[in-house]
């Protein structure tokens, strides 16, 4: 049997707009210098005159061509796009100080949390140990 090839997992959604004109511009870019657009609509015009192995022959090149055009624009937007938040140590412990006051906020509500991750946040978060004496209304 052949080896199963996997499919590489497909980074790109059109929920992003970042990313879809990120697309659109290389696809462009890419596309441009090899005029895809323009002989498509050559095609387009000249398909009634030309023979059907013809115009076969010329659809395949083309689609050949947007073939490579997609792989190319796809290699290059892989990239994922997660918040463009540059990393600071204040940024970090800011979230680290919501993220503790949170599982306190929980704790307090008589919901699950570990204890360990509890004493862990606070650690991290620079919050005394004796906050845990706080009530729902002082949280």
């Amino acid at each position: 049997m052949p080896p199963l090839s996997r499919r590489q997992p497909r980074r790109l959604h059109c929920k992003d707009p970042r990313l879809v004109n990120n697309y659109i511009r290389l696809f462009h870019q890419y596309a441009g210098p090899l005029q895809l657009f323009e002989r498509v609509q050559e095609l387009e015009r000249k398909a009634s005159t030309m023979s059907r192995f013809e115009v076969a022959n010329e659809y395949e090149i083309l689609d050949n061509l947007r073939c490579d055009t997609t792989a190319f624009t796809e290699k290059h937007c892989r990239k994922l796009r997660t918040g463009q938040v540059a990393f600071s140590p204040e940024l970090s412990l800011s979230r680290l100080r919501i993220k503790a006051w949170l599982l306190f906020i929980t704790k307090v509500k008589k919901q699950k949390v570990s204890s360990r991750l509890l004493a862990r946040t606070l650690k991290k978060a620079q919050i005394s140990p004796a906050a845990r004496a706080f009530s729902l209304n002082e949280l």
